[in-house]
């Protein structure tokens, strides 16, 4: 139960590090639009090529940042260290 709430606790964390401001589920696209408006319309599509070498790039820029933020905090050892497995 404790590591439950631990977790818990952590992701909490890690989406208080989450950038808002770029969230392209906030772009939404005409239904009749082509292809190519629905480019325009979603600057993040190329994120869908989720082994593509700049999208893992990005990815992990993102991490390092949220987990800069992460590790600071002073639960972080604690909640890291009760659930590893």
């Amino acid at each position: 139960m404790v590591q439950k709430i631990n977790l818990l606790l952590l992701l909490a964390l890690l989406s208080g590090c989450a950038n808002h401001s770029t969230n392209p589920s906030q772009v939404k696209a005409d239904s009749a639009s082509s292809p190519q408006t629905v480019v325009e319309a979603d600057p993040f599509l190329w994120l869908e090529d989720v082994e593509g070498t700049a999208a893992i790039d990005w990815v992990k820029a993102r991490n390092k940042k949220s987990l800069d933020v992460l590790e600071k905090h002073p639960s972080f050892a604690a909640l890291y260290e009760n659930n590893k497995t």
